[in-house]
């Protein structure tokens, strides 16, 4: 069994130290490339950003709404049996156009507007604190197999030094 064991640190060993040294990194390095290019922390990130925006939708509603329209009509009239004294019949064109703009803004919404920003201030909140969970389990895997690595160089290098 310990023969065993000690093969499979042996395999380890030879294997860590296969790695070229420019490959080797810091502690500080490791966590830093971590950080910038894991998905997960990515996805996090992305997910902070889009909830972060509700905040500023949710404001919105304690702004005045503004609405614009307009109409344009062109009715053009030929009857059907009447003839004028030139043969032609008479026609009628009417042109009709009507613009309007309205203003409205809520004086009370019976705490509507104020319980969607309260909402979305808990959401933002509770998606900032989901990125630091994720970023702190992140940050110690990664310090935890850097700790292992080195472990197994160090244990490689008193094995079989080269």
């Amino acid at each position: 069994m310990q023969s065993w064991l000690w093969r499979g640190f042996g395999i380890l060993a030879v294997l860590s130290l296969n790695v070229s040294p420019a490959a080797a990194e810091t502690l500080r390095e490791a966590l830093v490339r971590t950080l910038r290019v894991n998905p997960t922390l990515g996805a996090q990130q992305a997910g902070l950003r889009a909830t972060r925006e509700l905040l500023p939708q949710a404001r919105a509603g304690f702004l005045p709404r503004i609405t614009a329209n307009a109409d344009v009509t062109y009715q053009r009239d030929t009857p059907l049996l009447t003839t004028s004294t030139s043969g032609a019949l008479p026609q009628t064109a009417v042109l009709s156009r009507r613009f309007g703009v309205s203003l409205t803004q809520s004086l009370f919404d019976g705490g509507h507007v104020s319980g969607l920003v309260g909402q979305a201030g808990a959401q933002t909140a509770g998606a900032e604190e989901t990125l630091r969970d994720a970023t702190q389990a992140m940050l110690a895997s990664v310090a935890a197999s850097y700790r292992m690595c080195c472990a197994i160089r160090s244990f490689a290098a008193t094995i079989a030094p080269f």
